[in-house]
């Protein structure tokens, strides 16, 4: 699995932008996201080719970086 390369002289802001997109999944996930905004995690699965498990930690990152907000965490 490749390492992510470090980003010293980069904002935090701005870092935290690169590691949201720096994953296929997660760049799928935002994707799907970006034109489905209101998706559910089923929706996003379906929708953007990713696994079940793949979103689950994708929406967890995304949430954590405050780029997506999870309404329903329980929702398979």
């Amino acid at each position: 699995m490749p390492s992510r390369r470090p980003t010293p002289d980069m904002p935090e802001r701005a870092s935290a932008a690169h590691h949201a997109i720096s994953g296929n999944g997660r760049l799928s996930a935002l994707r799907w996201l970006l034109a489905h905004p209101d998706s559910t995690r089923s929706e996003i699965v379906a929708g953007s080719g990713i696994t079940a498990s793949t979103a689950q930690a994708v929406l967890i990152t995304l949430e954590e970086l405050g780029y997506v907000r999870v309404n329903n965490p329980d929702e398979p």
